[in-house]
């Protein structure tokens, strides 16, 4: 089985797109599950809707979807004018309202196709209440609410109320879901990640509390990534240690896992500016280029 394993990154999810648009629109690979958190959820969930034979439609959704996205595609200010975001710093939930991101998922994620493609489709999201990292499949009814709870960008974007409680982005524990890949039974996973693994990007001298909380939440999310990573890689190193000798020591199994991860910080992860977007695709296809996937 292979498995598609996709990040969290908000703003930055265009790079694998644009990775995307050479490992499954130039080379046809197929994929049998899709994993994903917060904008992968998203990436992810879009692709999960096509069957083998239908790849190049998947990628056109996802190139169509991104080149319509820019602010007022995701977020929105809560009050025009010189209110602006005060509601959302002062009274309300979150500092942007998320009823685009919510119309954008209504129109294009369809559970029938989802449950009909043949594919597996594993989202994740995290309880407010008890703080479980709790999944949701293309057998949900539910799933496209799974979608948008893991993309639910905590202080910044509108918690996602399903199943009769409130959620938050999935990357709070789990940013690169690694181990709902390998419990479906994976032995290939190919991770897209949209970090090159250290936090960067320019913070001005003197930022503002808002600019702290959303760097807070990027270093805290970097560090959940790594390990995440490094507990994967580290059962494949184990696994090639007893490769010769009491292979009844390990339970688990040796997983090709290939990693594709930018070089550079891509921006803002809440920045959709449709200029960066256009750019960080052309990174992507460009970094995916570069490695082998057959």
């Amino acid at each position: 089985m292979r498995a598609l394993v996709l990040s969290g990154g908000g703003a930055n999810g265009d790079y694998q797109v644009g990775a995307l648009q050479h490992i499954i629109g130039d080379l046809g690979v197929k994929y049998d599950a899709f994993c994903g958190v917060s904008v992968g959820a998203l990436n992810g969930a879009f692709l999960a809707q096509f069957s083998d034979g239908q790849e190049k439609e998947s990628i056109d959704l996802l190139e169509v979807l991104w080149d319509s996205i820019d602010d007022d595609a995701i977020i929105k200010k809560w009050c025009h004018g010189l209110l602006g975001n005060l509601p959302g710093i002062l009274w309300k939930d979150s500092v942007y309202s998320t009823e685009p991101l919510r119309d954008l998922v209504r129109r294009n994620l369809d559970t029938a196709r989802l449950k009909a493609s043949g594919k597996q489709l594993r989202v994740g999201a995290v309880a407010w209440g008890s703080g479980d990292y709790q999944l949701w499949t293309e057998k949900d009814d539910d799933a496209p609410q799974g979608v948008l709870a893991s993309s639910s960008f905590p202080l910044f974007f509108e918690d996602t109320i399903a199943r009769g409680v409130p959620w938050t982005d999935g990357g709070l524990r789990n940013i690169t879901p690694l181990k709902a890949a390998i419990d479906l039974g994976a032995d290939r996973i190919d991770v897209i990640r949209c970090s090159p693994g250290q936090v960067g990007g320019h913070v001005e001298r003197h930022p503002g509390k808002l600019t702290k909380v959303k760097r807070m939440l990027e270093i805290l999310l970097d560090e959940v990534e790594r390990g995440d990573l490094a507990r994967a890689l580290d059962i494949n190193d184990l696994c090639q240690a007893v490769s010769n000798g009491n292979k009844e020591l390990l339970s688990r199994k040796f997983i090709d896992i290939r990693v594709l991860a930018p070089h550079v910080d891509l921006g803002d992860s809440l920045d959709f500016d449709p200029v960066k977007n256009k750019t960080n695709r052309q990174r992507g296809y460009r970094d995916a280029s570069s490695l082998s996937w057959v």
